[in-house]
């Protein structure tokens, strides 16, 4: 009785979730029950949003995402931006949000892995963002250069490194000032960063004069380096931390805002 009533009482806490997830989906039903884990939906699965939006789920990792960032809202989109950097792009399930969340913004969108970001282009071409979404083939580093990824496991998790992976995939990584001279941004009002890891090397080694480019960051962060190391780097930058949701030590989702937002 009391397993039960736990997990009884795990779903209620989500329930601002599953309300938004049945206001925001035609296909809520079978979305909800997935991520619950009550009934595994038939995958691959098209979720169809009533906005007229499509994004096609292949693995429960894929639902995850669409979830915590449809549903869960893990990340915040200003309405009046203009410029927003989708590094750690995945499947395009930000880079979608962040499209209808900011329906005047250009989304800068970098995905190294070359099966996923071939997923990004047809969620871009599939709702009409390839004109508004713009694609680029790297990952983000310390400095330009060849890293390896894993093939294994969900495209969510896989991280750049110089090591060789069983099965590896080199990648092109490039640092945030190379990023952002090849585009030639010299504002942004966010940077939405999942990197499985590597914000610590981009962050750490991007001068305070790049960093300050942008007016927000969104950040996953994760345990391979210090949070407290990170966190200070970005307010000797300016930013002030306003919202941080922890999952462990040194890993969570936060929000840093500049004077400048």
């Amino acid at each position: 009785m009391n397993a039960r009533t736990s997990r009884i009482m795990k779903h209620w806490r989500r329930a601002p979730e599953i309300a938004a997830c049945v206001r925001d989906t035609l296909d809520f039903g079978t979305v909800i029950l997935g991520y619950l884990g009550l009934k595994r939906p038939n995958y691959p699965l098209t979720v169809r949003f009533r906005t007229g939006e499509r994004l096609r789920v292949e693995t429960p990792h894929d639902l995850v995402t669409l979830w915590v960032i449809f549903f869960r809202r893990e990340y915040q989109v200003p309405a009046r931006s203009l410029a927003i950097v989708d590094a750690g792009a995945n499947i395009g399930a930000f880079s979608l949000y962040a499209a209808r969340q900011a329906q005047g913004a250009t989304i800068y969108a970098l995905e190294p892995f070359p099966s996923t970001r071939t997923r990004l282009e047809e969620t871009l071409s599939e709702n009409g963002l390839t004109q508004r979404v713009k694609v680029y083939p790297y990952g983000l580093g310390s400095a330009g250069g060849v890293r390896q990824m894993s093939d294994e496991g969900p495209s969510q998790s896989r991280g750049t490194t110089t090591a060789q992976p069983i099965g590896g995939v080199a990648v092109q990584v490039n640092s945030l000032e190379q990023f952002l001279t090849e585009t030639g941004i010299s504002s942004a009002d966010l940077l939405k960063m999942d990197i499985e890891g590597a914000e610590h090397e981009v962050l750490l080694n991007a001068t305070q004069d790049t960093l300050r480019r942008f007016r927000r960051i969104a950040l996953e962060y994760h345990p391979n380096g210090s949070s407290d190391v990170l966190f200070e780097k970005l307010r000797s930058s300016g930013f002030t931390c306003t919202h941080d949701v922890r999952v462990g030590p040194d890993s969570g989702v936060a929000h840093f805002s500049s004077g400048l937002a």
